[in-house]
Order: structure tokens, then C-alpha cells, then sequence
């Protein structure tokens, strides 16, 4: 058989991750070809794997629709492809091929926040939340198998878009971490004064409240510091990385307290990860922390409207209030699997179907 993944948005970040981990999957257990439409040459070809490089696509949100509803057929049909893997969280329209979506966009299904369109700050995810929301649920709607990475998700789409139950499947991500995490000479040492939040500066990711909260503890003379992988003015708590090494981001889950303000997320990766390493970890009461985190020994919730909430827990770890349990309840092993075996085996169904 014959599968043509359409991933042209993937440049760096998660997106990347995703691509990567699954090209690694099939290039060292499928014998199926499969040709990737890209933005540029980011994997290597193989004797079943080939790349298609689409970078005009990338440059804009309009060609990208103009592939999505017009040309992007074309490419299909010239393909000779029996089924078409969609990780751009939309479909190829007036294609006959069976579709599979790997749906990990959020806005358009959460219910924590309506953005508006005369905000500036929030302009941009207005039109990802109405306006491009409405073709994702649409797209999503048609498909025949969708792929989800969450339980809340999973009943998002069920609801939202009427997908048979039967459709949806529920992969949870791989948590791959690097080598550091294994080396036993590691001695990176926990302070219960340092904390830390890996993010981009999405509106969502709700840096303000982390702002509000170190300003709530200066005021106390709570000396703490806090990272962020954002770039800003530093000042007398908040340490500004920018962009750090995934490396870096480990040591730094290993000598720190996890915050995660973050009221919108698919999955909420640096949850998971802060959890397998065993930190302490300061969530907002969401619905997707809450599946992530559930019974977890070392998770504490906080409104995350409320910087008053979250600062009072900080002080909370920085005073030795609250300690790290080294006992507590982590991911089964056996729970790691690698989801792209089963991914691999529904694109395999959805084809022959």
C-alpha cells in the first residue's frame, strides 16, 4: 500500500517532534510507501520512503487553504495514494482517498476561553478559534479515522463534530527523553526556590498570571526564581531563557518546580514529562491537567484567574511547606508505549476500508 502524510506546517518544536517520531516508527518497521509533503527536505528518503517538498505552501495561511480546498487534490492523484495522513489538523478536499486526521489542535474544542476579534493579543486566536475552527470541526466531521492524543479530546470531537465513537482513536504521545534523564552521573540538585515554565508566548500559555504571582512574593520578601523560555526584561525573580535545548529544559525540570498556567492544550506535554521525572508540579485546574495528573502525589491545582492562588503555593515549596514525594504514583512503564504502532495500524485499516 501506498500512504502520502501531509505535514508542510511542520518546521520546529512539537510539530517536528510528532513528524520525527513517526517517520523513525515506519522507517524501521513498515513496508508500506510513503511519500511526505514537507516545507523543506527534514528527513532522510529510503528505499519506501519518499519526500515531496511543498514550501510555497508554508508561506502563508492562504496558500495553505488554497492547498487544502483546490490544488492539494492534484497532488493526491498523483500520488496513486491509498490513504491520505493528515497531521495538519485538516483535510484534502474533493479527494476520494480515505483521510486520517491526527487532530491536536485545541481551540477550536476548548471551552476555557472565547477569544475576541477586537483584542489585539488575541486577534489571531479568534480567527484560529471561529473562523479556521469551523473548517478544522468541518474536516474533522469527514474523515474517516481521527486520531486524538487525549480522552478530553477524544469526547470534544465525538460531541462537537458527531464522529462515530468507532473513528476516534485515543494515542497518548511517546515521551521520549533524551539521555541525559538515564545518566546516573547526573547530580543535578532540586532547590525548592527555583521554579520553571517551558512555553512559547501564546496568550494561552498564560504567562501574566506567573508576572502577577512573582510580584505577590516579592511584595512578601519570598525570594524565589523563576524561569521562563520566553524572552523579556529580566528582573528582580523571573529569569528570561528565550529558547533553550530540550537538554536543558530536563536539567531544569531536575532542579525545579514545574508551573503550567496553561489553560488550553491538547495534551500538555511538560506535564507529563515533569511527572515520569517525579517533580513537583503547580498546575492550573484544568480538564486536561486534571487527566494528566491524576493521582499524582506531587500535582497541586490553582485557579488559573487567580495569581494569588498560585503564588500562595509557591511560597508554599520555597518555604519547605511543601516537599517533593519521592514515592509518588508515575507513569507504568508499561503505559509508555510507543503509540505509532498502533497509528501505523489504524492507517493500514483506514486504507484497506
Amino acid at each position: 500500500m501506498r500512504f502520502i502524510v501531509i505535514d508542510i506546517a511542520a518546521s520546529s518544536g512539537g510539530a517536528m517532534t510528532i513528524l520525527k517520531g513517526f517517520y523513525n516508527y515506519i522507517k524501521a518497521n513498515s513496508e508500506h510507501e510513503w511519500i511526505f509533503l514537507l516545507s523543506d527536505n527534514y528527513i532522510e528518503e529510503t528505499d519506501n520512503i519518499k519526500v515531496w517538498v511543498y514550501a510555497k505552501q508554508k508561506q502563508s495561511r492562504f496558500r495553505r487553504l488554497l492547498f487544502d480546498f483546490f490544488t492539494g487534490r492534484n497532488v493526491i492523484r498523483k500520488s496513486g495514494a491509498d490513504a491520505i495522513v493528515n497531521f495538519q489538523n485538516t483535510r484534502i478536499c474533493g479527494s476520494k482517498v480515505p483521510q486520517i486526521i491526527y487532530q491536536d489542535q485545541p481551540i477550536p474544542f476548548q471551552k476555557a476561553k472565547s477569544f475576541s476579534f477586537f483584542k489585539k493579543d488575541e486577534r489571531d486566536m479568534a480567527v484560529y478559534q471561529y473562523l479556521i475552527g469551523a473548517m478544522v470541526k468541518a474536516a474533522t466531521k469527514k474523515s474517516q479515522s481521527v486520531v486524538v492524543q487525549t480522552e478530553w479530546m477524544r469526547n470534544a470531537v465525538i460531541k462537537q463534530c458527531r464522529v462515530p465513537v468507532e473513528n476516534v482513536y485515543l494515542i497518548p504521545p511517546a515521551i521520549d527523553l533524551p539521555e541525559i534523564f538515564y545518566r546516573e552521573s547526573e547530580t543535578a540538585q532540586y532547590d525548592q526556590r527555583n521554579f520553571f515554565y517551558p512555553a512559547s508566548d501564546a496568550v494561552y500559555k498564560n504567562h501574566e498570571c506567573i508576572y502577577k504571582a512573582c510580584k505577590l512574593l516579592e511584595e512578601e520578601n519570598i525570594s524565589i526564581k523563576m524561569s521562563v523560555t520566553i524572552k523579556g526584561s529580566q528582573s528582580s525573580n523571573i529569569e528570561f531563557l528565550g529558547a533553550i535545548p530540550y537538554e536543558e529544559v530536563i536539567r531544569k525540570y531536575k532542579t525545579s518546580t514545574l508551573v503550567f498556567p496553561s489553560y488550553i492544550e491538547t495534551y500538555g506535554l511538560p506535564l507529563a514529562e515533569a511527572r515520569r521525572l517525579n517533580c513537583i508540579v503547580l498546575a492550573a485546574d484544568t480538564e486536561f491537567s486534571r487527566e494528566l495528573l491524576n493521582d499524582y502525589n506531587n500535582a497541586y491545582f490553582f485557579n488559573y484567574e487567580k495569581p494569588d492562588e498560585l503564588a500562595a503555593l509557591m511560597k508554599k515549596v520555597a518555604l519547605g511547606n511543601i516537599k517533593r514525594e519521592h514515592n509518588a504514583i508515575v507513569f507504568n512503564e508499561d503505559g509508555l508505549f510507543d503509540g505509532w504502532e498502533k497509528f501505523h495500524e489504524i492507517c493500514v485499516i483506514t486504507a484497506q476500508n
